[in-house]
């Protein structure tokens, strides 16, 4: 379980798993340890894990009393775009927290109306529509009409 929480919270590839200098590490540290392989680490441990988190984040946003949010947007090659929204508010002990709520990838048109639409959507499946007192978006050009 330790590994899925560094592979989720570092943001590392779970081919980590894999690689000669994370297992010489481990050998290192605990040489009795046999390492799991990359699919039950993919399959079983990270799913496990990603769903605390979720659900950590969720009675956190429900918590927060208001919340601001930022917009991502960008190109991967020619084709494929992405929409990154990412949350951040106060918490009651006064704790500054940020949660990514979604990386969309948006195939087709990244028009003004379709990153709003996007964003209303993940805002009312976090429940944080009523919260949201400022969004920030990048500057990208397809996000500047929106806002």
């Amino acid at each position: 379980e330790a590994i899925a929480k560094m592979i989720i919270r570092d943001l590392q590839s779970v081919h980590i798993v894999e690689s000669e200098g994370f297992r010489e590490l481990l050998r290192l540290l605990e040489p009795r340890y046999t390492l799991e392989s990359r699919k039950y680490v993919q399959q079983q441990l990270i799913p496990g894990y990603a769903y605390q988190v979720q659900l950590a984040t969720k009675q956190a946003l429900q918590a927060a009393e208001s919340c601001s949010v930022t917009l991502d947007v960008w190109k991967s090659g020619q084709a494929n775009g992405y929409l990154g929204v990412t949350c951040h508010f106060i918490t009651a002990d006064w704790q500054i927290k940020s949660a990514l709520l979604a990386c969309l990838r948006l195939a087709g048109q990244r028009t003004a109306e379709r990153i709003l639409s996007e964003y209303d959507e993940v805002s009312h499946a976090h429940g944080i529509t009523g919260k949201v007192f400022r969004v920030v978006a990048d500057a990208a050009s397809e996000s500047r009409p929106s806002f």
